[in-house]
């Protein structure tokens, strides 16, 4: 699915992106450290908040930009993409 590398590279470049309906991918950044005579490289970890599923209009505006389409089909399209996450999950796939 090419939306879901949508959101891979979005969150390379914002720190929060809902996908509308389903849930929200928030990054935090983890500065560089030092521990044991090691060091560790700065990073992002990812979490998942299903709270966050209203629409801010990132994810569709990107899928609407990448496919070259408007505004509402792009969200027919997202919201296709999350009837079938839901029933993959309800499935029980991970």
């Amino acid at each position: 699915m090419e939306l879901l590398a949508s959101i891979k590279e979005l969150l390379l470049l914002n720190d929060c992106v809902i996908i509308p309906g389903f849930g929200g991918f928030v990054s935090s950044y983890q500065p560089a450290g030092w521990s044991a005579s090691r060091f560790t490289p700065p990073a992002k970890t990812v979490s998942f908040n299903k709270k966050l599923n209203f629409n801010d209009g990132l994810f569709i505006n990107d899928v609407a930009e990448k496919e070259g389409i408007n505004y509402f089909l792009a969200g027919r399209k997202v919201n296709l993409l999350v009837e079938e996450m839901n029933y993959r999950l309800t499935d029980g796939e991970e």
